[in-house]
């Protein structure tokens, strides 16, 4: 996600941009304006728990500047924008304009301070524009720019609370002669002083998930074991429909993965993926290779809820026909 200024614009951004999630939770690069971050977590609290809200940047603005902003997604529901002018100097912003570009094309969505239409945005600029000069004083703006985004498929998708089962994680190693050491461990929170850990400290070690049918994947969150020792540094994510042709995220990205055991490391997706099977692939390490993972995305509608041979069948009566050893509750599956 990134930041531009019209040619019209000055921008003196005064920190990066941060994310205020549901649980409020703020978090950014350079200096945190308390207050702000608190603005942001009374916002979000107002719009449900499933938005989270972009803050873009805080800038000065001249005459009618705008900025132009790199969502960095594929698909963005954008539900309203938002603007806060800045309360000791009495400067805002009364009308703002935005609109959507894919490249060099660019489409008016909408001309409102308040909110728009929902609209879904498969171009992945966001732009606003100060259209009215509030201060007669002075031609100079401050604006506070949010893009506030749906995040319906952002859910975590049962590892931490066990809807993914033990059966579904596997990994290339594991350290067997730790007990607390265990693919069944690879959950986030779930397990103090426990994780997945690698048996040999070499790269492309992995631990892998078994959705158990197609899921669209929209985030990864990752935790070191829990043992304030070990943990991942850097990590590829690859995807598979079948466990054996894998594609790599993003032609082979290196991901930041944690800094202690304990802290959780959030990395969205640039694009949503539809896939079966996640890994994991270790690249660097503190000490040894430990992990605890959870995925976030939302399960497709026309996917079966329960995948054989490993889904639990049962039934009121079966016949036992003894030459035909297929009438099983067991047997009762579509392959």
């Amino acid at each position: 996600m990134k930041c531009w200024s019209s040619a019209k614009s000055n921008p003196k951004t005064l920190f990066n941009m941060g994310v205020a999630y549901e649980s409020g939770r703020y978090s950014t690069k350079g200096t945190v304006d308390l207050e702000r971050a608190h603005q942001h977590y009374m916002l979000a609290a107002s719009l449900g728990h499933k938005q989270a809200i972009y803050n873009l940047s805080l800038f000065y603005l001249y005459g009618k500047g705008g900025i132009a902003v790199d969502l960095n997604r594929a698909e963005t529901l954008l539900r309203r924008a938002a603007t806060l002018g800045v309360k000791k100097a009495e400067q805002y912003i009364q009308e703002l304009e935005v609109r959507r570009r894919a490249q060099t094309k660019q489409t008016n969505l909408m001309r409102s301070s308040a909110s728009a239409p929902n609209l879904t945005q498969y171009d992945t600029y966001f732009e606003a524009f100060n259209n009215y000069d509030s201060n007669n004083r002075s031609n100079t703006r401050y604006l506070q720019t949010f893009a506030i985004v749906n995040r319906d498929c952002c859910s975590p998708l049962g590892l931490m609370d066990g809807r993914i089962h033990d059966w579904q994680l596997s990994a290339s190693s594991n350290y067997d002669r730790d007990p607390n050491c265990n693919v069944k461990y690879a959950r986030i929170h779930v397990w103090p002083g426990r994780g997945w850990c690698a048996d040999t400290n070499r790269t492309n070690d992995y631990l892998q998930i078994d959705l158990g049918f197609e899921t669209a994947i929209n985030g990864i969150i990752t935790q070191g074991r829990a043992d304030g020792k070990s943990w991942i540094k850097h990590y590829h994510l690859l995807f598979s429909g079948d466990a054996n042709v894998w594609t790599y995220y993003n032609d082979k990205q290196k991901l930041l993965g944690n800094k202690d055991s304990h802290s959780l490391q959030y990395h969205l997706l640039t694009n949503l993926v539809i896939t079966r099977f996640v890994r994991i692939e270790v690249i660097a390490w503190h000490n040894n290779p430990g992990l605890r993972v959870e995925l976030l995305g939302c399960r497709k509608c026309d996917s079966i809820i329960n995948y054989p041979p490993r889904s639990l069948y049962k039934a009121s009566s079966a016949r036992n026909w003894p030459q035909d050893a297929y009438c099983s509750p067991e047997d009762a599956y579509i392959d």
